[in-house]
């Protein structure tokens, strides 16, 4: 399995080449442009390039992929992705007297189109079988869940959040 490989050791670059593939069509199948062409045209990459990230022939650097995804979102800030780790990054007022930076603004737009894919594969196993769910269980375990759903949660009350992390803490200290 040529595709399968080429897994790195970061967190943002776990996916394999077909499973990018598989978000890129995913995520293009739910946007408004007409073609590749026209998306390749849009963020000035090449179209044969683009091709080869969408059928799996090849994996998008984890930069690409989230240009992609933010232009398929209809992204209002594409270009903020653009910025090099560790270059300053451009500050803009959140509208509560507190200052975020672009890649807060960044990271939320990625999650924004992770969720809108996770839906389609939650309907799945919502509307599945228990033999689904139980292959569900294997792959993802219910502790990666809890924190999950626990940490999404917290996020909207900084109060939670708050006694979270010290949650958190305390059971890692365990």
């Amino acid at each position: 399995m040529a595709n399968q490989k080429r897994k790195s050791t970061s967190r943002a670059d776990d996916l394999t080449t077909e499973e990018s593939a598989i978000m890129l069509k995913k995520a293009f199948s739910k946007s408004d442009f007409p073609s590749l062409k026209k998306l390749a045209d849009k963020l000035g990459f090449n179209y044969k390039t683009l091709g080869n990230y969408f059928s799996g022939h090849r994996r998008p650097s984890q930069e690409r992929l989230e240009i992609i995804l933010m232009e398929l979102a209809h992204s209002e800030k594409p270009t903020l992705l653009k910025y090099k780790v560790g270059a300053p990054r451009p500050i803009y007022d959140a509208g509560n007297g507190t200052k975020n930076t672009c890649e807060s603004e960044r990271h939320a737009h990625l999650l924004k189109c992770a969720i809108a894919l996770a839906m389609e594969q939650l309907d799945f196993f919502k509307e599945g079988s228990n033999d689904d769910r139980i292959i569900l269980r294997k792959v993802i375990s219910g502790k990666d869940a809890g924190y999950f759903t626990s940490l999404w949660g917290s996020l909207y009350n900084e109060e939670q959040l708050k006694a979270w992390k010290a949650f958190s803490e305390l059971r890692r200290d365990q």
